[in-house]
C-alpha cells in the first residue's frame, strides 16, 4: 500500500504541463525572432554630389531604426517617422565612389534586419567648356541654331539676360540648342553642367540681328536670278538651276517658270549669309515669300540643285534635304528626260 498526499501527483503533471508549455511558447517566440519575416526597405537612388556631405533617404516600416554603415562601422542612424520615411546626412571625404550599407532591423530582434547597398558618387571635376561651331556675328534670322561638342550627358545652357535655354550632349558628347534673338545686339552666355552640378568656364558670344531687308521684284532674269526695283540684281545662295540665258539647258525654261511664279511683281524678304555680293556684282541673299524660303521651294519642287559655295552655307543641311526629298518624288527635272549629271 502506498501512502502520500492527496492530489501531490496531480499537482506535478499539472506544473509539469504549464512548464512544457511556456517552453514551448518561449521557444516559438524566439524562432519567431530569428524567422519572422525581414521588414521592408527601399533607399532611393543616389545622383553624383560636387559637395562634402550627402543625404541619403528612403523608407521602411514606421517608427524602425536605420543604421548607415561604412567599411562595416555604423556612422549615422535615425528612426523612421510615422509614414515610415527616413532621411540620414554622410560626410563624403574624397572625390570617387563612396559605398555605403544601410539596415533596418525589427523592435523585437536586431537579426531580423533588410539591408541595401547604396554608391554615391563624388565629382568636384568641372566639364570642359563646350567647343561651338562657328557662330555668324550677324543674321537677320529670328532664332540661331547653337551646334557643338562637349562632356557627354553633360547639360547645355545658354543664357541672355535673365532668360535661359537648355539641351543635352549625346553619347558622343554633340549637343544642338536652338535661342532665340530679338533685333539688335544680342550677348550670350553658353557653359556646361555635368550631373553633379560643376559648371564649366563659360563662353560669351555677340550676334547682331538685323530687320530682314525687304524690297520688290521687278524682274525675274532666271531660275536662280531676280531683279529688284533698286536695280540690284540678287542671285540665291545654296542652290544652282538649268541655264537659260547664256545658253539653253534642260529644264531651265520650266526652272525660271517656276522662279516667276514665286516672286516676280511680288516683296520680298533678304536674308545675307556671310558674303554680300558674287564676283559679278550680284547680292547673295536667301529669299523670302511670307514664310517660304525661295530657294528651298525650288529645290524641294525639283527646279534646283543644291549647291553649296562656302563660306555661305547656313542652311546647306535644309537644302541637300530638300533634294533628296525631290528625288525621292521625282519631281521636276529628277522626272523629267533631261540628260543632266547632279551637280
Amino acid at each position: 500500500m502506498k501512502f502520500g498526499v492527496p492530489g501531490y501527483q496531480t499537482g506535478n503533471k499539472t506544473r509539469a504541463l504549464a512548464a512544457t508549455i511556456l517552453y514551448g511558447m518561449a521557444v516559438i517566440l524566439l524562432l519567431s525572432w530569428f524567422t519572422g519575416a525581414p521588414p521592408p526597405l527601399t533607399v532611393d537612388a543616389a545622383m553624383p554630389v560636387n559637395t562634402e556631405s550627402a543625404e541619403i533617404s528612403g523608407s521602411t516600416d514606421p517608427e524602425l531604426l536605420v543604421a548607415v554603415f561604412r567599411d562595416g562601422n555604423q556612422i549615422a542612424n535615425t528612426t523612421a517617422d510615422n509614414h515610415g520615411n527616413f532621411r540620414l546626412g554622410v560626410m563624403l571625404a574624397d572625390e570617387g565612389e563612396h559605398s555605403f550599407v544601410i539596415q533596418a532591423c525589427t523592435k523585437s530582434s536586431k537579426h531580423n534586419c533588410s539591408s541595401a547597398q547604396l554608391v554615391i558618387p563624388v565629382d568636384w571635376t568641372p566639364p570642359l567648356e563646350p567647343v561651338l561651331a562657328a557662330v555668324m556675328p550677324e543674321t537677320t534670322a529670328e532664332s540661331l541654331q547653337l551646334s557643338g561638342q562637349s562632356e557627354a550627358g553633360s547639360k547645355i545652357v545658354a543664357a541672355m539676360g535673365d532668360q535661359y535655354w537648355q539641351s543635352y550632349t549625346n553619347k558622343n558628347g554633340n549637343f544642338q540648342l536652338e535661342v532665340p534673338l530679338h533685333t539688335g545686339s544680342n550677348i550670350m552666355a553658353v557653359w556646361a553642367e555635368d550631373e553633379a552640378g560643376n559648371v564649366s568656364q563659360r563662353i560669351e558670344r555677340t550676334i547682331f540681328r538685323r530687320p530682314p531687308q525687304a524690297a520688290l521684284v521687278s524682274r525675274v532674269i532666271d531660275g536662280d536670278t531676280i531683279e529688284l526695283s533698286t536695280g540690284d540684281k540678287v542671285r540665291y545662295i545654296g542652290i544652282d538651276t538649268p541655264e537659260n540665258t547664256t545658253s539653253r539647258e534642260c529644264f531651265g525654261a520650266e526652272a525660271t517658270e517656276a522662279n516667276r511664279k514665286l516672286v516676280e511683281g511680288k516683296e520680298v524678304n533678304l536674308e545675307k549669309d556671310v558674303s554680300e555680293t558674287d564676283r559679278y556684282g550680284r547680292l547673295l541673299r536667301y529669299v523670302y515669300v511670307g514664310e517660304t524660303m525661295v530657294n528651298e521651294e525650288l529645290v524641294v519642287s525639283g527646279f534646283a540643285y543644291a549647291s553649296a559655295y562656302p563660306p555661305d552655307v547656313k542652311y546647306q543641311e535644309r537644302f541637300l534635304q530638300a533634294q533628296q526629298q525631290a528625288v525621292a518624288e521625282n519631281a521636276g527635272l529628277w522626272g523629267s528626260n533631261c540628260a543632266l549629271s547632279e551637280k
